[in-house]
């Protein structure tokens, strides 16, 4: 009686017990929290609760599978005190306000997008153990569509701190598991010498001929972020009391709000000083306030900062090689590289968490100076 007992136990915990009831196959899943039910399609839209069912025993015995991973993950959730997962829909529905509130705009359009995919693909009905099974065919079916591989690379780098929210683990999550496209490295753009003598220029004609409406000045501007690398609202949150010449250096300690008034934190939280490139002190002013201002000597307005940009580029002709402050932080980081700075420094002054960010995106700049220095050094034949 033992034996017999042990093995009912046994049997009964290796899987569920399948039963024809009329054409159908049924599951028993009632040890793992779940019903006795009729087994349906796991690839469908709305399963558990919809898809077809089938009258093959091994097709059933296949999709009991996945019904015994959904019951088994909702009984360790009720074992540990865990929320049970919510469907899809309830799940994006919680998750955009909080993300709202947490990140910024740029951020927060991405999450919003990449869940729209999911809600497009799977349905709002559609279980999160549904989404996460089968999220590569999602990217696959997406590749196939045409999209870039840069675009399904963000969704499935926005995907992960959804499931993480949800409450996957970090071993279980199904973003850090999908077969993401490879994309080239393509190196950043920079300002060429040639072309900075291009800009400087322009920004001078800029300030000589201003328009109807304040913009900041256009010469020092450009001083400000190619000889800084600060990012665009860094830069037009900089007061004159930032910047210390005696160690010819600037503290960074804000940003600018981007659509509204007033500063914030910077993107990583911490401030931080960054060497100043020896062609700004020449524009230096022992003044206070921004260094760059808008009307009335305030803070200047996201849209003031981008008309300026591009009326200076559009001056210099150079609208068509580069649009964005962004290449005057890559053209710092060639100036200071290429004038004997070194990565590990670099990283410190453009704010990167990790020097991998620091190599990878100007790890090519580097080669370069050290190619430039050994034909230097070896030019001379004895």
């Amino acid at each position: 009686m033992v034996h017999e007992r042990r093995g009912r136990e046994r049997r009964r915990h290796e899987g569920p017990r399948l039963y024809r009831e009329g054409r159908y196959w049924k599951g028993d899943f009632r040890p793992w929290s779940g019903p006795r039910l009729s087994l349906r399609d796991p690839k469908a839209p709305g399963w558990p609760h919809a898809g077809e069912r089938t009258e093959d025993p091994e097709v059933a015995h296949l999709w009991s599978l996945s019904y015994l991973d959904l019951y088994r993950d909702e009984l360790r959730r009720a074992q540990s005190g865990r929320r049970k997962l919510p469907l899809l829909g309830e799940a994006v529905d919680a998750y955009l306000p909080h993300r709202q509130n947490l990140v910024e705009p740029n951020t927060y359009g991405v999450d919003r997008t990449a869940t729209n995919h999911l809600l497009e693909h799977f349905g709002r009905s559609a279980t999160m153990r549904k989404v996460a099974n089968e999220l590569q065919d999602l990217v696959d079916k997406r590749l196939a569509q045409g999209y870039a591989r840069t675009t399904v690379n963000t969704l499935i780098t926005a995907w992960s701190p959804f499931f993480r929210w949800v409450g996957f683990t970090e071993q279980n999550n199904p973003a850090l598991h999908i077969r993401r496209p490879v994309v080239a490295k393509v190196d950043v753009g920079t300002w060429s010498d040639d072309e900075m003598g291009q800009l400087r220029e322009a920004a001078d004609w800029v300030d000589r001929h201003p328009v109807k409406g304040y913009m900041p000045p256009a010469r020092r501007m450009v001083e400000v972020f190619v000889c800084t690398g600060v990012r665009q609202q860094e830069g037009f949150a900089l007061e004159w009391s930032d910047f210390r010449p005696d160690r010819e250096a600037v503290r960074i300690n804000w940003q600018l709000i981007k659509h509204g008034t007033g500063r914030k934190p910077l993107k990583g939280k911490l401030a931080r000083t960054s060497y100043v490139l020896p062609e700004f002190w020449q524009h230096h002013q022992d003044k206070t306030g921004p260094v760059l201002p808008g009307r009335n000597g305030g803070w200047a307005l996201y849209r003031s900062q981008r008309n300026l940009l591009r009326r200076i580029l559009d001056v210099a002709k150079l609208g068509e090689t580069g649009d964005g402050f962004h290449r005057f932080r890559h053209t710092f980081a060639r100036l200071f590289l290429a004038r004997g700075g070194r990565l590990e420094e670099l990283r410190l002054f453009l704010g990167h968490k990790s020097i991998v960010t620091t190599q990878y995106v100007y790890g090519h700049m580097h080669e370069d100076v050290a190619i430039e220095n050994a034909r230097r050094r070896l030019r001379v034949v004895p």
